[in-house]
């Protein structure tokens, strides 16, 4: 039975040391198993490689849990009932809700919302990993006080029993699956006389301390590399969560007659500057020690005006680290909150090649959004907005024109719910209008009538998949890839093959599911929703030589020279933990079956810290820390207060921005300089700036006379003069717009002050998009139109008027 040692130490140390006992293993000839996360698969591969100096390898695998799962089945067989994967159980729980929604207390009028299936699934997983079932969930909702909780909890427990009458003897969900895993171990031989080493994970939780437990008792050695250190350390509270679950990892290895050994690492010299080393070990510490040495040059805090500004910093940042001899691969940026849409567009015009690291929602994705919108339209008497929704999914069979167009018509003429199934006539864009009403309704009217014939569940999910193959879905899919490929959008191209197996999988579980049973038009689109809603894509970076972005805590990637973090406002420390639990709920009931159910608040605080410590510690000589002092509408923002933590202590760390500065002291790349210099331009034509400095200069003559960007240029000269002749329109198309126009006083004064705003009003005539609105004048008109044509009707019939 092997001995499980788990190593702790500061950031840098940890994944060096065991990288050297994993080539000390290799070199004895035993086989190695490394479990990291799944995101990190890649770059823990890439580091082995480089510091053992290896061509490659065959005595060992770098395997993802869900990966190592999926391998030990493979070996020793599967269970015989039906698996849930995270989306099946998701499905099955909103089934649950249905069946019960009446006798629910606390929840019963939001059983049927989209987003509740999947929270339920995630506190359920909490508290099975906890060793709680249904029926200890009644005894502590009865022994609670508070009504809220006591109601809350009460139906929970409902849910979890009707939950498990769904699933039982029929399907294996996530927490079977798991236990069945855990018996077939030793037989599956995967881990069998292996040296398995673990990293990369802030929280040891249940089910893979189970593994790892199991695991023990048939691997050679067992070694877990955790990023935390002792309590004695200055900044201890960082990784108070981290600490936490090692010591309830090590009474779980008690219990199982296991041993266990928690040693930290010795403070090394990692190779970073003096200062970084020093904010390293300060930042978080009570104290915060002044920095007293040299070098604090190479942090540098930066304050911009708006998103916009330090978006443009960053770009500039990064490319002077660049022309410093800092390859792109040697260099990150870490997003302190979700990343402004201006940052990856500024990069990219920049020319800096970056890649960003995040999770997409699978309903964001437009084949989603055509088969749900579809589905609630058919389920809902095709409500416009549904109708509308898939008809701009980009996956419908019209173009993004003719969707516009059908669009137009529609809020004009007040088709909604039914009209939508009925040839339209009126107006004289009725013939177009009904041309693409066709093309876009048929099918949806064609899978109505297959989901209605169908006599059972099973049987609407089939007609779902006739109507992916009636609508071409997966050759769509197939051309939006091709299409995003040419583009140079290999991340996009990566989540968008993702998306026929995701949705081929979906229908599977459905159909296990439901098989068998009746259910309403209205189930299937809400159980699909909720199903699909809990679904996130995401896709593998380049290989090599970009700039990794990505959250502050989630960027796998080490040795690091340069380290950019923007977005630093006020608020980034706060927790994201959302759930059906208050954090007094979950602490009570922690408290009360003493086991921790999920992670608390704090611990999540914690782990937020532990985020930005590792981030920090990422760099060896440069360091941005960056916040913007307006949103882009103008609202205030305030810095962090650990931008201020930093200048205190860094009297001499390097400033920059502010309030009256944009902080774009020099061109950078053509379409940025384009865009910097139309500011400044304006600035000096209005008075307000003396001239353009030596470096903007430069860049104005080198635009000037380049091929591909003069005429930009050229044209930006010409608009800023103010001399400069204004072009006139041709004579033909002059005589097109205004022949025929009268003039009057109030239109030669719109001239006088502005032309431009007087060749849009008279010249293209925009008009605001008609919409139809009944108003109860229209009352009158419609019963009198309506008697008219009921008088003419029956006039002309041969029994008038003895009718």
């Amino acid at each position: 039975m092997a001995k499980v040692q788990i190593l702790g130490g500061r950031a840098g140390q940890v994944l060096p040391q065991l990288i050297a006992r994993i080539g000390e293993c290799s070199r004895a000839g035993k086989r190695v198993i490394m479990i990291v996360p799944e995101q990190f698969t890649l770059q823990a591969e890439r580091e082995i490689m480089q510091r053992l100096q290896l061509p490659g390898f065959f005595d060992l695998d770098v395997l993802s849990p869900s990966r190592l799962d999926k391998k030990i089945r493979e070996t020793a067989g599967k269970l015989p009932l039906t698996p849930l994967d995270s989306r099946g159980r998701s499905m099955a729980i909103a089934c649950a809700l249905r069946s019960c929604t009446e006798d629910l207390q606390f929840y019963r009028k939001v059983a049927l919302s989209a987003g509740l299936p999947n929270k339920i699934s995630s506190l359920l997983t909490d508290m099975e990993q906890a060793g709680m079932d249904a029926e200890a969930l009644t005894q502590q909702a009865e022994g609670t006080e508070r009504p809220a909780t006591k109601a809350k909890l009460t139906d929970l427990a409902l849910v979890w029993r009707h939950y498990s009458r769904i699933i039982d003897g029929r399907f294996a969900d996530e927490q079977l699956q798991r236990t069945d895993l855990l018996r077939r171990l030793p037989e599956s031989g995967v881990l069998n006389g292996t040296a398995v080493f673990v990293y990369g994970f802030d929280v040891l939780r249940r089910p893979f301390c189970d593994l790892l437990t199991r695991a023990a008792g048939i691997a050679e050695s067992i070694t877990v590399g955790m990023v935390m250190d002792s309590e004695s350390a200055a900044d201890a509270r960082v990784f108070h969560t981290q600490r936490a679950t090692v010591q309830r990892f090590c009474q779980q290895l008690q219990q199982a007659g296991i041993g266990a050994e928690v040693r930290y690492l010795p403070a090394a010299d990692t190779g970073r500057t003096a200062a970084l080393q020093h904010l390293e070990h300060q930042l978080f510490s009570r104290e915060r020690m002044v920095y007293g040495g040299e070098g604090s040059e190479c942090i540098q805090v930066h304050e911009a005006a708006n998103p916009f500004a330090e978006a443009t910093w960053c770009a500039q940042v990064l490319t002077r680290w660049h022309k410093s001899g800092i390859p792109w691969e040697k260099m990150a940026v870490a997003l302190a909150k979700p990343a402004s849409p201006a940052l990856m567009e500024t990069l990219a015009s920049a020319g800096i090649p970056a890649y960003l690291s995040k999770s997409d929602s699978v309903m964001r994705h437009g084949l989603v959004r055509m088969v749900t919108s579809s589905l609630n339209a058919i389920a809902n008497g095709f409500r416009s907005a549904d109708v509308l929704a898939a008809a701009r999914s980009g996956f419908a069979a019209l173009t993004r024109d003719e969707s516009d167009i059908l669009e137009n018509y529609a809020l004009e003429h007040g088709i909604n719910r039914w009209k939508w199934t009925k040839p339209i006539t009126r107006g004289k864009d009725a013939e177009a209008a009904e041309a693409l009403r066709q093309k876009l309704i048929d099918p949806m009217v064609r899978l109505q009538q297959a989901l209605r014939k169908a006599g059972e569940a099973g049987d609407k999910v089939t007609a779902i998949y006739r109507f992916l193959e009636e609508t071409d879905a997966y050759a769509l899919l197939r051309g939006r890839e091709a299409q995003l490929l040419a583009r140079g959008m290999e991340d996009e191209a990566v989540r968008n093959r993702q998306i026929w197996r995701v949705m081929t999988e979906t229908l599977d579980q459905l159909h296990a599911l439901l098989s068998g049973s009746k259910v309403t038009l209205q189930d299937i689109a809400d159980l699909m929703t909720a199903a699909l809603g809990a679904t996130e894509l995401n896709a593998f970076p380049p290989a090599t030589d970009v700039v990794m972005v990505g959250e502050a805590g989630h960027l796998m990637t080490s040795e690091l020279e340069a380290l950019y973090v923007i977005g630093m406002q006020d608020g980034m420390l706060q927790s994201t933990m959302d759930s059906l639990l208050s954090d007094e709920e979950r602490t009570a009931l922690s408290e009360n079956i003493r086991r921790p159910v999920g992670i608390s608040r704090a611990e999540q605080s914690a782990l937020r810290l532990s985020d930005f410590y590792r981030t920090l510690a990422l760099p060896a000589r440069e360091l941005v820390l960056s916040c913007s002092l307006s949103e882009a509408d103008g609202g205030a923002l305030r810095p962090a207060a650990m931008l201020e933590d930093v200048k205190h202590m860094f009297p001499h760390c390097t400033r920059t921005g502010g309030v009256l500065k944009s902080g774009n002291e020099e061109p950078i790349a053509p379409l940025p300089a384009l865009e910097e210099l139309s500011v400044q331009l304006r600035a000096v034509a209005d008075g307000l700036q003396e001239g353009l400095d030596k470096p903007w200069q430069d860049a104005l003559c080198w635009l000037l006379q380049s091929d591909t960007y003069a005429p930009a240029a050229r044209r930006l000269l010409e608009t800023i003069q103010p001399d400069a002749v204004k072009a006139a329109l041709p004579e033909e198309m002059a005589v097109r717009l205004f022949s025929g126009d009268r003039v009057s006083i109030s239109r030669l004064e719109r001239f006088a002050e502005c032309p431009y705003h007087h060749y849009v009003d008279y010249g293209l005539k925009p008009t605001p998009r008609k919409e139809f609105v009944y108003q109860p004048s229209d009352a009158g008109s419609f019963y009198h139109e309506a008697l008219e044509k009921y008088a003419r009707t029956v006039m002309q019939l041969p029994q008038w008027p003895d009718l």
